[in-house]
């Protein structure tokens, strides 16, 4: 294959180019020029694998990487987590399993070799998978994002939580927990626990997940 864009910087700046003695014309120069090009040995670029780095990591530790991050996200919630060794119709890449999770937009999935990264995963195993959503690569990570919950205070003045779901609360300047009543009273408030102190609640965040107390995979038996 032929460089032609070392043709093309030739032939670009040919017209500043002063001829040579030995030839007669600057055409004669122009065409030895331009065989010399046409001829040269081509720079074949190494072929491209696990081990091509971008400088920084190859592909293959950013595959591993990839692949214990994922893990630690759906380890963190198994109850919308799963893995399976089949797509929905049966069918999977040799040596793989996927791994999904459901978060709030839709699913967000990826395939990992069985060998080292099945035991990583420590979810349920579902015998097919749910059927794709057709959700690209950029929705999956984009939907993995909602699943962090926001560890902020949230104003009173601006939101309030569900009614009887417990909540952390900051009273007068404490950390504690209450629960919005049922429905709001002019008598005893609109908090179950500090009823007498409703209007020194300024702030409110959800509750964090319980740890997961399961036993690993595998063991619910030994």
């Amino acid at each position: 294959m032929a460089r032609l864009i070392d043709a093309d910087i030739l032939l670009q700046n040919f017209d500043d180019m002063e001829p040579y003695e030995e030839y007669e014309s600057e055409h004669d120069l122009w065409l030895d020029m331009r065989m010399e090009v046409i001829h040269a040995p081509t720079i074949t670029p190494p072929p491209i694998t696990g081990d091509t780095s971008d400088g920084c990591h190859t592909f293959n530790e950013l595959y591993h990487h990839r692949a214990v991050l994922f893990s630690v996200v759906c380890n963190e919630q198994p109850d919308i987590a799963w893995k399976s060794k089949r797509h929905h119709d049966g069918t999977m890449y040799d040596g793989m399993f996927i791994v999904g999770i459901n978060t709030p937009e839709g699913q967000a999935t990826y395939h990992y070799y069985i060998d080292p990264y099945w035991e990583l995963f420590r979810i349920k195993e579902l015998e097919y998978a749910p059927e794709w959503d057709g959700h690209t690569p950029d929705e999956a990570i984009r939907r993995i994002g909602t699943l962090t919950q926001p560890n902020e205070w949230v104003s009173v003045e601006d939101a309030l939580p569900e009614r009887e779901k417990l909540v952390i609360v900051c009273v007068g300047g404490e950390v504690t927990v209450d629960t919005r009543l049922r429905s709001k009273t002019g008598i005893i408030g609109d908090w179950a626990i500090h009823q007498s102190r409703a209007d020194s609640i300024t702030h409110w965040m959800p509750l964090p997940e319980p740890p997961d107390s399961r036993p690993p995979e595998g063991e619910e038996n030994a």
